[in-house]
């Protein structure tokens, strides 16, 4: 199995260890405790569509959810809960595309997310929210204190995404937040 991103480790969920990877078209879910043998919890079969990143919401996790967010070199964006076994593409027919570099949830949101593109978008999405409608961008001179960048935001309350900036022509390829949580630093290729 080749794996195309590096796993995250969960260490309190149901009080055990687990650890949640992709690989060319398959997330799996893997119980890590000695007792249980590592034990695979879950496999989600993605057959047609080549997986490329995943965050997992660690700081939102209950017995009851464990929420991962997906993104594929096609260009889809799937919210998956493991426990319940539910997924829902966040992205269909929405006509945008680029390949799904690298994703992160905001620290300490059970529902939004950040995704980084292949085309120097990055994108705020709220899984819990109806339609991915794309609009223009227009230039913008004050972009979260920055100048220069292309913003659209979405006019519809129950659309997605939340937020998009186009930062540059080349792939954003890494998203962090500062321990603060208000901070982030953004990675891409030149």
């Amino acid at each position: 199995m080749v794996l195309l991103c590096a796993g995250q480790i969960i260490s309190d969920y149901q009080h055990s260890v687990h650890l949640i990877f992709n690989a060319l078209c398959c997330m799996a879910w893997v119980g890590l405790q000695p007792k249980c043998c590592s034990e695979m919890l879950a496999c989600l079969n993605l057959a047609l569509n080549t997986l490329l990143c995943h965050d997992v919401n660690g700081a939102m996790h209950s017995d009851s959810h464990l929420n991962v967010v997906m993104g594929f070199v096609q260009g889809d964006i799937i919210w998956y809960d493991t426990v319940s076994g539910k997924y829902v593409q966040l992205n269909k027919n929405s006509g945008y595309s680029p390949t799904v570099i690298c994703m992160q949830w905001l620290p300490s949101s059970a529902t939004l997310f950040m995704a980084g593109t292949s085309d120097g978008c990055m994108m705020i999405i709220d899984c819990t929210k109806d339609d991915f409608c794309m609009l223009a961008l227009a230039h913008s001179t004050c972009c979260m204190g920055l100048d220069g960048f292309e913003v659209a935001q979405a006019l519809k309350p129950k659309s997605k995404p939340m937020a998009f900036w186009h930062l540059s022509n080349h792939p954003i390829t890494y998203l962090a937040f500062a321990p603060d949580a208000l901070h982030m630093a953004i990675e891409g290729q030149s």
